[in-house]
């Protein structure tokens, strides 16, 4: 298990929390602290969450994970889940929000929670010590990441759209039907994305209050948004251009379906006429 410890300093920057179990010493003194955890097991996380006293329903949220995207708010505490774009697919990333405490759990390759690592690093000042500002600027950080997949994706159909435009066979079936599958797997992060953000930005609860997340959470729901309709256009032009290959190659089988037709038909007279010369009509008895 990958574990990371964060407290805020009187600067309203980050820095890593001190201490062998930070998560003892908060129980102890209440400070703000945020907790990100990657390739945990069930056990790991039921052992992380053990002296929190959760309810079980939050702790089997917790667990189970990847089952999708939604919110569950209760009293003093709020989990959510919603999915990103990973070099193989699409993870998960689970929160769990408490007074004063922030528990985000990546579950995907070690590659992608180095980039959530990275965003955390890279803050310069928090817009306020709540642990629900740090998770609107992750989410945020997160939904960029994202974006910049989506992009990646629109320069693909770009030059496959150039590259038909000089041949039509350049680009082949199987990279559009590759496309179209990557396309799909956004626009599923997209919506669940842009559900999970925009219940987000209802809440008014003690451990997540959307007011204290700030333009952050308002800046992630804007980028769900534009992303889901930028992959909306993509796949219209992905299925463009699968269309205008499909056409090409039927126009290649009707051509050579018209060439096989015109040697038909050159060659069935001399078929018939030389299946006729070639009856052996002494050996009919019809004709003795």
């Amino acid at each position: 298990m990958i574990i990371e410890y964060y407290r805020a300093t009187d600067r309203k920057t980050l820095e890593p929390a001190p201490g062998r179990d930070p998560l003892e010493a908060w129980l102890k003194e209440k400070h703000p602290l945020w907790v990100f955890v990657a390739e945990a097991s069930p056990d790991e996380i039921t052992a992380l969450l053990q002296p929190l006293d959760l309810p079980s329903v939050i702790v089997n949220e917790c667990v189970k994970g990847g089952a999708g995207a939604r919110v569950l708010p209760l009293a003093e505490q709020v989990f959510f889940e919603f999915p990103v774009t990973d070099v193989d697919g699409a993870s998960y990333v689970s929160a769990l929000a408490l007074p004063m405490l922030a528990i985000v759990m990546f579950r995907g390759p070690a590659d992608t929670f180095r980039n959530l690592s990275r965003i955390v690093h890279e803050i310069i000042e928090l817009p306020s010590s709540n642990p629900a500002a740090l998770l609107g600027m992750v989410l945020a950080g997160l939904s960029l990441l994202d974006m910049e997949r989506a992009l990646a994706k629109r320069a693909d159909v770009d030059r496959m759209a150039a590259d038909q435009e000089d041949d039509v066979h350049s680009v082949r079936v199987e990279e559009i039907l590759r496309l179209k599958r990557e396309l799909r797997g956004l626009e599923s992060v997209a919506e669940e994305k842009r559900l999970c953000f925009d219940t987000l930005n209802r809440i008014r609860s003690d451990s997540f209050h959307s007011g204290e997340a700030g333009s952050y959470l308002q800046i992630a729901v804007a980028n769900a948004e534009y992303m889901e309709r930028l992959v909306d256009r993509l796949n219209v032009r992905a299925e463009d251009l699968y269309n205008r290959n499909m056409a090409s190659l039927q126009e290649r089988t009707n051509k050579r379906l018209a060439t096989l037709t015109v040697i038909s038909a050159v060659f069935l007279p001399l078929t018939l006429i030389a299946g006729i010369e070639g009856m052996n009509f002494g050996s009919m008895p019809e004709l003795k």
